[in-house]
Parts: C-alpha cells; structure tokens; sequence
C-alpha cells in the first residue's frame, strides 16, 4: 500500500458498548469513552509516521486547468476569501480579533503566529469553538449521561451496512481496522461520526508528546494570565450538527470517505499549504467542489453535510459572538474554514456592523 493509499485515522475515537443497566456502570463506562474522544488517544509515535503527500490544487491545475479554475472561481467570489488573523473592531470599544486554526499535528503548525500572540496578550477573554478539548462534557450530555451514546449511535435506519453494499461496506471495516479501531464502530456509529472518526491519516493525528495543537496552545496562554475563557459551543453540538441528513446523503458521504482515503495524506499536504498561504477561501472552495479529484467518482462530500458542518455552526457561533464582541477584547480562535465565504465569520462580523481588518 503507498502512503498515499494509507487508511484514514480518527480525530476522536469511539467505541460502542451496549449500555449497561446499572446507570453508575453505565457513567463509568461513557467516562472512558469520553477519554478516548481525545486527539489521537493512544496513539504513539511507533504508530505515527511522518506524512509524505502532494499538493493536488497544484496537480489538479496543471492536468485539468478547467477544474481547476471552476474552484479558484468560486474562491474568488467569496469574501474573506485570504487570510488567517484578522482585527475586528468598532468605534468606542476595544478591538477583537478572529483567529483561524487547522487542526492537523504538523511541525509547521506547532507554533502560534507572533501576531496572533501579541492579539491574544492584548485581550481579555479568549473565545474558541470550543472548551471541551477532550470531550469530556460528552459524558454528562443527559440525565442518565447517555449524551455520548445518542451522538454517536445510528438508528437501524442509518447504519453503514443497510447503506452501503457489500463491496463498500468491506472497504469501510477494512479503513477501521487499519486504524485499530473495533469493528463494532463500523456496525453501530452514526455515519457523520464515521466521517469525523475517519478524517485524518495517521501521520496527522496529535500524539501523546506532540506539541499541543494550537487552539490548546491559546487556552493554556488565556489560562495562564487569567483571561476569560468562552466556548461557542459544546462538543456534543459538534457532533450532532449533521443529524437528520437523508439515507441518501449518509450513503454518498461514506462513499466519499472511502474516496477520499485514498488520498488522505495529499490532502493534509494541500490544507498545509493553502492555509500557510492564507488561501482558505481556496481551501473552502476545494472542500466545497462537486469534482474535488477530477476523474475519481463519488469523491465529493455532500454539500448538505459541508453545509451542516460550516455554514449551519458559523451561523450559532455568530449569534454567540455577538454579544461577546460587543464588549470588546475578545481573542477569537476557530477553525480556518470558518473564516471565509459570504456566511463566514468574518463577513458575518462585517454585516454586523464590525470593521474587519486582515493582519496575517
């Protein structure tokens, strides 16, 4: 198997057991599972190699310059569409600033800019998507702490094998197995679960002894100065944003997962280097094409789920924001394909009423 064949590996891992009927048994047991959510728990650096891929925008325009310009069209229709930090401000209070992140274990993401450091020092609360960082807050999402069951679990209705025929749901336990999770996964997770599980490579998944992600990073600096610190939502929101997509839709995204495997390490490379560029409108674009690999069928993620996952969540982090940003000093710290695009943070910060600078 190439490198570039490797199965994907999870950003959270979840194992499903049936819930026992004790309900201090069956907290225990969520509690652990909650523990396993964390970036690459238990993944070491036996496990993890470096990733080896290519940039496939650079690929795609030399090969297929049509394809291509079709994506750096619908780029460059958005607003927002450059840049990772910028200033968010309005006469009479304290400038903000909006900060995106990606989410990969890579030696060129291990440090925080120097622009984004001095914003953060200059701030008095900092604001990510979220504080559950290990998705803790998952085992206490009901009153019996089933939270972490219901997001997770699919309805008989949703489970992979009643999906997928024969041969596709093959490939998907094969893609489970090789990262090590259970096949009860396969047989029981919510198919958006799948695709949240399966999204990174190995060489991209965080490691115990890695440097902490960025986002942990600029909660470990708010933490140690004493800022305020503020999630715009839970992780079990997170999690659930995609329910009630259609059987159809849940097919063609596996589909997709399963295509895009394929490519999981040359994917990592390309958002590396976009987002090192400050091209996320470019990124977002891409995420967003109908024909990300021009002559690879079923390769696109369907739209209603990139929907569900981009648009739906920066809208409820808007209505979050504002009041926060009305105060001012607020450091901002999210996802970088939350940023762009004309229901982008940071276009819905300017229709708000905010002047929205780019520094970096």
């Amino acid at each position: 198997m190439r490198r570039d064949q490797e199965g994907p590996s999870s950003v959270m891992k979840v194992i499903h057991i049936r819930a026992p009927r004790d309900r201090r048994h069956l907290r225990s047991t969520l509690a652990s599972l909650a523990l396993a959510l964390c970036c690459c728990a238990g993944l070491t650096s036996s496990t993890r190699a470096a990733c080896h891929g290519h940039d496939v925008l650079r690929a795609i325009m030399e090969r297929n310059p049509d394809a291509y310009a079709e994506i750096a069209t619908a780029a460059q229709a958005m607003p927002f569409n450059t840049g990772t930090l910028f200033r968010v401000s309005r006469d009479g209070i304290s400038p903000s600033f909006l900060f995106g992140t990606l989410h990969v274990a890579d030696p060129r993401l291990a440090s925080l800019p120097a622009q984004a450091k001095e914003g953060l020092d200059a701030s008095k609360a900092v604001v990510l998507e979220t504080l559950d960082l290990d998705g803790r807050s998952l085992v206490g999402g009901g009153p019996d702490g089933t939270g972490l069951s219901t997001a997770l679990t699919a309805t008989p209705q949703e489970k992979s094998k009643h999906l997928l025929g024969g041969v596709d749901f093959a490939r998907l336990k094969a893609l489970t197995a090789l990262r090590g999770l259970p096949e009860t996964v396969v047989e029981t997770a919510k198919p958006s679960a799948l695709a949240l599980m399966l999204d990174l490579p190995t060489c991209a998944v965080h490691k115990a002894g890695d440097p902490p992600f960025v986002d942990e990073q600029v909660l470990g600096r708010a933490k140690a100065k004493g800022l305020k610190t503020i999630g715009l939502e839970s992780a079990l929101e997170q999690f659930t944003v995609a329910d009630g997509l259609s059987p159809e839709t849940q097919a063609t995204l596996l589909k997709a997962v399963l295509t895009q495997s394929r490519e999981a390490q040359n994917i990592i490379e390309s958002s590396i280097l976009l987002y090192q560029q400050g091209r996320t409108g470019l990124l977002l674009a891409w995420t967003s094409a109908l024909d990300p690999f021009p002559g690879k069928a079923a390769a696109a993620i369907p739209l209603a789920f990139v929907d569900r996952t981009i648009r739906v969540r920066n809208l409820r982090m808007r209505d979050r924001l504002l009041p926060i940003l009305s105060k001012g000093g607020a450091f901002i710290a999210v996802g970088a394909l939350h940023l762009p695009g004309q229901d982008g943070l940071a276009a819905l910060c300017e229709r708000a009423g905010y002047r929205v600078e780019r520094l970096l």
